[in-house]
């Protein structure tokens, strides 16, 4: 899908046998550009497991009988959201950066979102100051 709306060098991310992110370039007006989609399926196993123990009075199976249910289901939550994107990417409402600027790879192997969260933005954030 990546690669029929231009993406280019497409990677996975693997931590042992499971794949947690994807990696690929995308034309910009700064012209290649990397960016990485996290895949984090245990998330999705820990909302799966959750909501099975709240709506189940009798537990038939254990947490771990969850885990490929929940790898394929955020696969698919991630193919949805990103084929999403790309459509509205290919229609010229958006442009790639708008949608993809939250996974932009800066400082290495952080996203841009990453970094954000972790403070090292700071300097180019405005000052806030309450009114």
């Amino acid at each position: 899908m990546l690669v029929d709306f231009g993406a280019d060098r497409i990677a996975f991310m693997n931590e042992g046998k499971r794949t947690v992110g994807v990696g690929f370039i995308m034309q910009t007006v700064h012209g290649p550009t990397p960016f990485r989609l996290p895949l984090k399926w245990e998330k999705v196993h820990e909302y799966i497991w959750q909501d099975y123990r709240e709506t189940r009075s009798r537990y038939q199976k254990t947490r771990a009988d969850f885990e490929n249910e929940a790898y394929r289901v955020a696969w698919r939550i991630l193919r949805d959201w990103l084929h999403s994107q790309l459509s509205i990417i290919a229609t010229e409402q958006v442009k790639p950066e708008q949608v993809f600027l939250p996974y932009l790879m800066v400082n290495g192997d952080k996203t841009l979102a990453e970094s954000f969260s972790e403070g090292s933005l700071n300097k180019l954030l405005p000052k806030y100051e309450e009114i």
